[in-house]
């Protein structure tokens, strides 16, 4: 009787199901010329094709509290690297609240382990990858494990990441796959929305955030991160 009243009192009920949490934040499209690579390049200065190993992107005028990419998978990249861990990792993702490359959360899509994985990232007072470089990864677990399923090639998928309050919600084509609470530290984390990729080749064809003038700063100041 206590567990059901605790329960009840948290706002939940015994057979409500958190898959039924949907987005709440407006998103607005981001054009390619507000997309600003901080390594690696696209391979078309008017669309956002990725066919580098790796690629890192913040999105210009952008909050980072929620982002949208709507891709399609190409397969691997024709050549691959290592991550600077010396992990052999094919994925792709978003970054949230993306304040440099020294302090960040990530949403990560792996096609190396079919798995979403989540982490937030923070290395006080650094700001680019040499001063930080694979320190200060903190990984976050998922309340109730999903199947996210491999990549295919040739398909398209939309993947979205929202932050509410502590809480992260991602979901892969509208379902909700990926809900945990971020650590207190990542309150202090402000930047704006972007995506990262690792040996993967694909189009997006769409990518959205919560618009937010001058939240990035100038590209020419964000390229030094990487």
């Amino acid at each position: 009787m206590r567990w059901l009243f605790a329960f009840v009192a948290f706002g939940c009920s015994p057979t409500s199901s958190w898959s039924e949490t949907r987005p709440r934040a407006t998103l607005v499209e981001v054009a390619p010329h507000q997309i600003c690579p901080t390594h690696g390049q696209l391979a078309r200065p008017d669309a956002i094709a990725v066919a580098v190993p790796t690629f890192r992107a913040v999105a210009l005028d952008t909050a980072g509290s929620a982002a949208e990419l709507r891709f399609t998978y190409h397969g691997p990249a024709s050549t691959t690297r290592e991550l600077a861990s010396g992990a052999d990792r094919a994925q792709i993702g978003l970054k949230l609240r993306a304040q440099d490359s020294c302090n960040v959360i990530y949403v990560m899509w792996r096609d190396d382990k079919p798995t979403l994985d989540v982490s937030v990232k923070i290395n006080r007072g650094m700001r680019n990858n040499a001063e930080c470089g694979t320190r200060g990864y903190e990984k976050v677990r998922t309340r109730d494990k999903r199947n996210v399923g491999a990549l295919v090639i040739g398909n398209q998928y939309v993947l979205r990441a929202e932050l509410q309050g502590d809480e992260l919600f991602a979901w892969i084509n509208d379902r909700l796959v990926w809900r945990g609470t971020l650590p207190t530290s990542a309150r202090v984390l402000v930047g704006p929305a972007g995506f990262r990729s690792d040996n993967v080749a694909y189009t997006a064809t769409f990518f959205a955030a919560i618009s937010a003038d001058g939240a990035a700063g100038s590209c020419r100041a964000r390229s030094s991160e990487d």
